[in-house]
Parts: structure tokens; C-alpha cells; sequence
């Protein structure tokens, strides 16, 4: 990471006085990515065998809940099963998150492939997920525009999802998930149930304010002109 340093000198007309600035601040935004994935980007490879998801405690109760878990939950990514589903979570997310987007390579394994979907959320009470969450198909009737099946996608597709722009959602969902992200610090992600998933990729953009000074200064005569030194820092 490299810092320049950059002096500007702003002329200000002092007449018979002495003039001294001191510890003036300006805010200014420096914006750091972070990267976060799950499974191997390897287009569905077993070669180097199936990985495992990770899905928090909250989210496997949920699964156990809605009568996932046991009979239909896979803790496998590439797992071309069908009936099983996905659960993953994102933990450790940082703060002041100002974009988002989950790119994730999925394809359908048959049987009743058209009504899959994915859920992004955040909490739950029993099998009800709580708001805010996010819920759409693949399909026809969701983020594609032909039907979810062997046919359409043999090879499967990779989705580009902005978080803060969803695309519509089932009804309740919302179309930004950044407020969630922001309050809760992890992101729970569940892909049902006919639908294999190579991987997934997060990544989050924030924004910190970071400090830069005016530093002060100047001993003036009468008629005397004093400078006030700026110092700005970059990354």
C-alpha cells in the first residue's frame, strides 16, 4: 500500500494580527474489498472430491425446522444429487459495507429443477425465515429467462447477483440486502433442492472515513499574508 503526501498552501490575508490554526480535520473515504469463498471455482470437478459448506447453528436449526435436514440437506458443493439442498453462511463480514455482489456457478440436476431457488437471509423463528431476506427462483418465473432444466442450462450458469439491486424477489423479499449485511455482520445462503452448486463468491466492498489534518500555522505582522498548510493523504 502506498501513501503520497500532497502540501497545498491557501493564501489567507491577515492585517496587524497574529494567526494560528490548529488541529482542523477533514474527513475523507478510503475503501477497502474484502473476498470471501465457499467451494473451488472448478466447474463442477470431482477430481479433487466434493467441498464442504459451512452453515451456521442458526441456519441448520432453520433447515431442521422446515424439514431439510436431515433427509435433504447436502453439506457437499458439486453434489449433483437431486432432492438435497444447500446450506452455506458468510461469517466475520466487516462493517460500513456500501456494495455487494455473490457470484456463484450453479446447474440443474433434472427432476423438479424448475421450481428451485436460492434464499439469502438472516434469522428465522421455527421454519419461517424473518425479514429482510431475499428468495427467487432460477426459472422462468425468477432470475432467468427460460426455464431451469437439463435442457436450457446442460452446462449450468454463473450469477452475478448485486446485493444491493436485487432482482425481484417472492413475496416479502427485499431488493437490498445491505442494511442486513451491516446489522447482522454474516450472510446465511441456502440453493434448493435439484440444483447443484460449483461455488460461491462474495464480495464486499466498504467504506471508512479516514483523517487527514490542516495543519496549522503562521506568526504575521500588519498587512501580513499567513498560508495555512494542508496535508492530504491518498492510497
Amino acid at each position: 500500500m502506498k501513501t503520497s503526501t500532497a502540501i497545498k498552501r491557501l493564501p489567507v490575508a491577515a492585517v496587524g494580527a497574529t494567526f494560528v490554526v490548529l488541529g482542523v480535520t477533514i474527513a475523507n473515504v478510503q475503501a477497502s474489498t474484502f473476498t470471501y469463498i465457499a467451494g473451488v471455482n472448478d466447474n463442477f470437478s470431482l477430481s479433487n472430491g466434493t467441498e464442504l459448506s459451512s452453515p451456521s447453528a442458526s441456519l441448520l436449526a432453520f433447515a431442521t425446522n422446515s424439514g431439510a435436514f436431515p433427509s435433504f440437506y447436502t453439506n457437499n458443493f458439486d453434489d449433483s444429487s437431486i432432492d438435497k439442498q444447500l446450506f452455506h453462511t458468510f461469517t466475520g463480514l466487516p462493517s460500513n459495507i456500501t456494495s455487494a455482489t455473490l457470484e456463484f456457478r450453479a446447474k440443474p440436476n433434472g427432476g423438479g429443477s424448475d421450481n428451485d431457488a436460492i434464499t439469502l437471509a438472516f434469522a428465522y423463528t421455527g421454519s419461517t425465515i424473518n425479514p429482510p431476506y431475499f428468495v427467487s427462483r432460477f426459472g422462468a418465473t425468477g432470475i432467468l429467462p427460460n426455464l431451469w432444466d437439463t435442457t436450457n442450462y446442460p452446462s449450468g450458469q454463473v450469477f452475478t447477483l448485486n446485493l444491493a439491486a436485487l432482482p425481484p424477489s417472492q413475496p416479502g423479499g427485499v431488493s437490498n440486502l445491505l442494511p442486513g449485511l451491516n446489522s447482522n455482520g454474516f450472510l446465511d445462503i441456502r440453493i434448493n433442492d435439484d440444483t447443484s452448486v460449483d461455488y460461491l463468491k462474495l464480495t464486499l466492498t466498504t467504506s471508512v472515513p479516514e483523517s487527514s489534518s490542516i495543519l496549522g500555522l503562521g506568526l504575521i505582522g500588519a498587512l501580513g499574508v499567513v498560508c495555512l498548510v494542508r496535508r492530504s493523504s491518498s492510497v
